[in-house]
């Protein structure tokens, strides 16, 4: 109830946990436990909205390593390199990466809503106008396959 509460007071906490279950993105127990069943979620509908986040999304990551290539930041742009992989080897290194942006995932967004409502309560509006965005990829492909 509060999570929703804290981002809309246009929709019901209830309605969104119906539409949750109806996804089958989560489940309600006997207990009245909620569980999630989905690790994440990319709407079918909305490709304009897709793509803006997208968007949003590479810019923020280019304009990381670009300041960084400038020596003005030091900003988190880091990736594992590894090749001479089998497919095998590559699709197991997905696994281990899907589990590794699962934990990260969960660290940095309880750090991000501990920030946000401690800012809300105690920051002046004005002085609240700053962004942040944390991210990973996951890319495998053969080895002769170079961008063009």
């Amino acid at each position: 109830d509060g999570l929703v509460a804290s981002i809309s007071s246009d929709v019901r906490p209830r309605a969104v946990l119906d539409e949750l279950v109806r996804l089958g993105m989560a489940e309600e127990g006997e207990d009245g436990q909620i569980r999630l069943l989905a690790t994440g979620f990319v709407p079918r509908q909305g490709f304009a909205e897709m793509a803006q986040l997208m968007q949003d999304n590479l810019h923020d990551h280019l304009a990381a390593a670009s300041l960084n290539l400038e020596g003005e930041h030091n900003y988190l742009e880091q990736a594992v390199f590894v090749d001479q992989l089998s497919e095998e080897s590559a699709h197991r290194l997905h696994v281990v990466a899907a589990k590794a942006w699962r934990q990260a995932f969960k660290t940095v967004m309880t750090e991000a809503q501990a920030r946000y409502d401690h800012d809300q309560k105690n920051t002046p509006a004005g002085e609240r106008n700053r962004r942040a965005r944390f991210g990973s990829y996951f890319y495998a492909a053969d080895q002769d396959e170079r961008p063009s």
